[in-house]
């Protein structure tokens, strides 16, 4: 809580016991009910106030989304594995999908994620999965960091069997970077089948990636 909200907190403190002290000498002192009523109004005022401002200095500041903080910060790679930031990625697999959609043409995208999502990975877990990233996919594919823990990776002009077999040529290898092996999942959606532009393919392929299962996984979307 900064320093204006708990002065005001005490003013409305000390204006609420006034008022309350008011209200009960209106009523047995000066008999006066029109008095009494404004000092009781007043009082159901600043409580009100208090109340809003005792709820307000336990709230935490609002923050952007992750995006729109990393477009602000102007860093187009993620300091640990060096891969493009979402938004980076937003930006080229919308173009890609302009391309797609002008030259009537497929594209597919993976979201990958760690099968234990409650035990977040290691920096160096977070280095070894960025570098299959980089040795696996093909010169034109896009690969980038949907957030701490996540990765995306573009497969442009790529038919379904094709893209089912580079997904689960990353899960092997992501799954044998770690000793014991890591688990990885992934859902792997395509454009126009699953949405219209990246966010809605990104929207599905979450939908597809189910809470709670450790083995390593391919999971296109129906």
């Amino acid at each position: 809580m900064n320093n204006r909200k708990r002065i005001l907190l005490w003013a409305t403190i000390d204006g609420a016991a006034i008022s309350l002290l008011l209200t009960i000498a209106s009523f047995v002192l000066i008999d006066n009910p029109l008095v009494g009523v404004l000092a009781l109004a007043a009082t159901l005022i600043l409580f009100s106030s208090f109340l809003y401002l005792s709820r307000s200095m336990n709230e935490p500041l609002m923050q952007p989304p992750a995006s729109q903080m990393d477009a602000e910060s102007g860093l187009p790679v993620h300091p640990v594995t060096g891969l493009y930031r979402w938004w980076v990625f937003r930006e080229r697999a919308g173009a890609e999908i302009a391309r797609a959609q002008r030259q009537n043409r497929i594209l597919a995208i993976l979201l990958l994620e760690p099968g234990d999502l409650i035990a977040e990975p290691s920096k160096e877990a977070q280095l070894k999965a960025a570098d299959v990233l980089r040795r696996t996919i093909r010169d034109g594919d896009y690969a980038g960091q949907f957030d701490d823990s996540r990765f995306v990776v573009m497969l442009p002009e790529i038919a379904a069997d094709g893209a089912r077999t580079a997904a689960n040529r990353l899960l092997s290898d992501l799954r044998s970077t770690e000793e014991p092996p890591m688990p990885w999942r992934a859902a792997l959606v395509s454009y126009p089948i699953h949405g219209a532009n990246v966010d809605e393919l990104l929207a599905q392929a979450q939908k597809v990636l189910q809470p709670g299962r450790l083995e390593s996984s391919l999971r296109p979307a129906s």
